[in-house]
């Protein structure tokens, strides 16, 4: 996702040296924080995923039901995932917040509003999206584990019993999905930022 808004964003504005302004570049603004959103949520989700279940020393929770679930399945939330999915999202904003100062002309900079909320933005599109994803991942991603082998799997089959989900949508759906709405929800909350800012 954030390649394609990245090439729309290429058409559309072309490069150059430009800030997050939404009064005097409204499709740009939009574009680069759909661009920064769709990595946050990716980004936040890797994190969730594999720190969370690492580090982590408890059972996570199914996000739709609050209740207790075996570690790798879809929807799975913990006090863990969640403070790196934010950890997450937050190193994707301060990176591009930190792009910006190195690469911008400071009179640019100067000129247009301040550029910091960025890194608000991304911490917001971090656990925003990891927490779409999960939802998604609970609901419409089957998750069971398998009576032989104890092992989670993702596929309805004899000898396993659904833990959650339905078998709509694979993992890499749900990773678009979740990526894709993050995209599209993100830029409408950071035009609200930069106006109150």
């Amino acid at each position: 996702m954030a390649a394609e808004m990245g090439l729309m964003y290429l058409i559309d504005r072309g490069s150059g040296e430009r800030v997050i302004d939404f009064d005097t570049d409204y499709r740009g603004s939009w574009l680069a924080i759909g661009v920064l959103a769709a990595i946050a949520c990716s980004n936040a989700d890797t994190w969730a995923s594999e720190f969370g279940s690492v580090v982590g020393s408890s059972q996570p929770f199914l996000i739709t039901g609050w209740r207790r679930v075996p570690r790798g399945t879809n929807g799975g939330v913990s006090f863990v995932g969640i403070v790196v999915s934010i950890l997450g999202g937050f190193v994707i904003g301060l990176s591009y917040y930190c792009c910006q100062l190195l690469t911008i002309n400071r009179e640019i900079l100067a000129d247009g509003p301040p550029q910091w909320p960025i890194v608000v933005v991304g911490t917001l599109a971090g656990i925003l999206g990891s927490l779409i994803d999960s939802i998604l991942g609970a609901t419409l991603q089957f998750s069971g584990i398998d009576k032989k082998t104890g092992h989670i799997v993702d596929k309805p089959a004899p000898g396993v019993r659904r833990i959650s989900g339905i078998a709509v949508f694979d993992n890499h759906s749900v990773n678009l999905l979740s990526s894709i709405a993050t995209a599209l929800i993100v830029p409408r909350i950071a035009m609200f930022m930069w106006e109150v800012i």
